[in-house]
């Protein structure tokens, strides 16, 4: 990922910042993660965007862009798995309450 079309906006070591961040989360993320290209393509995205918006909000750092980066990304897939889950056990409760009253 390049920042560089940021560069109006960022001088050049702050954007060599933001690249270093974006490559070490990716690598961290891509170690972690078996993804389609679809998903991996969404994921650098995101991580951009995310790395970007702490950037603008004064973020300079490499290694704490880089971990604001990897924590929000594991926690929108943590929060995504408990709704999901919550999701299937509300699911599984109707489905045995109304199996109940068809008795």
């Amino acid at each position: 990922m390049t920042f560089r079309q940021y560069g109006a906006f960022f001088q050049p070591d702050e954007l060599n910042a933001l690249t270093s961040a974006y490559d070490a989360a990716w690598q961290e993320m891509s170690a972690t993660s078996a993804l389609t290209i679809a998903q991996a393509s969404v994921l650098k995205s995101k991580l951009a965007q995310i790395i970007l918006a702490s950037a603008c909000m004064g973020g300079r750092d490499k290694e704490r862009l880089r971990q604001i980066a990897v924590r929000a990304i594991f926690r929108r897939r943590f929060h995504q798995r408990a709704r999901a889950r919550a999701l299937l056990s509300e699911t599984c409760r109707q489905s045995s309450f109304s199996d109940d009253r068809s008795l």
